[in-house]
C-alpha cells in the first residue's frame, strides 16, 4: 500500500513537473515573441526614418533644381531676346545697303551686291564654338589677331582680307566705293557671326534647361517611389500594432497539423471551437447512419422483386 501511495505521489509530482516545465516554456516563448515584436517594430521605425530622410533629401534636390531651371529659363529668354535684337539689326543692315551707295547705277549696284554677299569659307570646327565665333566676329572689324585663335579662325580672317583686296573689284568701281563696300561687308559679317554665336548660346541654354528638366523628372519619379515605399512601411507598422498575437497552450491531441518544431508550422492553421467540431462529428455520424440504412434496404427490395417474379412465373 505504501508503494502504491508513493507511486501515486510520484506520478502527481511528475505531472506537476510537466505543467511547470510547460508554463516555463510558454513564458520563455512569450518573452521571445515580445522581443521579436520589438525588434520588428525597431526595424520598421528605422526604415521609416531612413525613407523620410531620403524623401526630404529628394524634395530639397527637386526644389533646388526647380530654382535652377527657373533661373536658366530666365537667362535663356534673355539670350533669345538679344538674339532677336541682333536678327533685327542684321536685317536693317541688309535694308540699308542701297542707302550706302546713293546715285549708283543699277548695274554697278548689282555687282556690288554680289560682292557684298561673298564670304570666306568657315571651318566646321569653328561653327560649334560660341567663344570662337564671338571672338571671330570681334576680330572682323578690329583687325586684331589674338594668339589663342585657332588656325581655322586665322584662315577665315585671311580669306576676309583677300576679299577686301581691290584686285577683286570690278573695273567700273572706284577705290572709295570699294572701301565703303568692304567696311559695310565686314559689319555685315560681324553681325552674322554675332547672330551665329547668339544662336549657339540659345541652343546650349535650351539643352542645359532640358538636361535639368530630365534630372528633375528622374528625381520626381524617385520621390514618388520613396513615398510609395513609405506608405508600405507605415501600413506594415499599423498591421503590426493592430494585429496582436495571442499565445495559446493546447493539449497535443487537439492539434491536428504536422508539427516540425517551428512557429511557421502554425502560419496557415485555423483555430476551431470545440462546439463546432462536435457538431460536425454529429453530422458525420448521422450521415453515416443514413447511408447504412439506405444500403441495407436495397437487398430487401431486390429480394421482394425476385419473389414476385417467381410467383408470376408459376402461375
Amino acid at each position: 500500500e505504501s508503494v502504491t501511495k508513493f507511486n501515486s505521489r510520484l506520478a502527481d509530482l511528475y505531472q506537476t513537473k510537466l505543467k511547470v516545465d510547460s508554463a516555463i516554456s510558454a513564458e520563455i516563448l512569450k518573452i521571445l515573441r515580445a522581443r521579436l515584436l520589438c525588434h520588428n517594430r525597431g526595424l520598421l521605425d528605422k526604415k521609416e526614418r531612413d525613407c523620410m530622410s531620403k524623401i526630404e533629401e529628394k524634395e530639397e534636390i527637386i526644389e533646388n533644381l526647380q530654382e535652377d531651371i527657373e533661373q536658366l529659363q530666365k537667362l535663356t529668354n534673355e539670350c533669345r531676346g538679344i538674339h532677336d535684337s541682333q536678327v533685327n539689326r542684321d536685317k536693317s543692315l541688309e535694308k540699308n545697303f542701297k542707302k550706302d551707295f546713293p546715285d549708283m547705277p543699277a548695274l554697278v549696284l548689282e555687282q556690288l551686291g554680289k560682292m557684298y554677299k561673298k564670304r570666306p569659307k568657315m571651318h566646321q570646327r569653328i561653327q560649334t564654338s560660341v567663344a570662337l565665333v564671338s571672338e571671330l566676329s570681334r576680330c572682323c572689324v578690329s583687325g586684331e589677331r589674338p594668339i589663342f585663335l585657332l588656325a581655322e579662325c586665322l584662315d577665315y580672317l585671311k580669306g576676309l582680307d583677300t576679299l577686301d583686296s581691290f584686285s577683286n573689284a570690278s573695273p567700273n568701281t572706284s577705290e572709295e566705293t570699294w572701301a565703303t563696300l568692304c567696311r559695310i561687308r565686314r559689319l555685315k559679317v560681324e553681325s552674322e557671326l554675332k547672330m551665329k554665336a547668339l544662336s549657339l548660346e540659345v541652343a546650349e541654354a535650351d539643352a542645359t534647361v532640358n538636361v535639368f528638366q530630365k534630372k528633375m523628372i528622374k528625381n520626381k519619379e524617385m520621390l514618388s517611389s520613396l513615398q510609395g515605399e513609405l506608405r508600405v512601411i507605415r501600413k506594415d507598422k499599423l498591421h503590426l500594432i493592430h494585429n496582436l498575437q495571442i499565445q495559446l497552450v493546447m493539449k497535443q491531441g487537439l492539434v491536428e497539423i504536422d508539427i516540425q518544431g517551428f512557429i511557421s508550422d502554425f502560419e496557415d492553421a485555423i483555430l476551431i471551437n470545440r462546439v463546432c467540431v462536435d457538431r460536425m462529428n454529429e453530422d458525420i455520424k448521422a450521415s453515416l447512419v443514413n447511408a447504412r440504412t439506405i444500403f441495407s434496404g436495397q437487398p430487401l427490395n431486390k429480394e421482394c422483386d425476385h419473389q414476385a417474379a417467381d410467383s408470376v412465373s408459376r402461375q
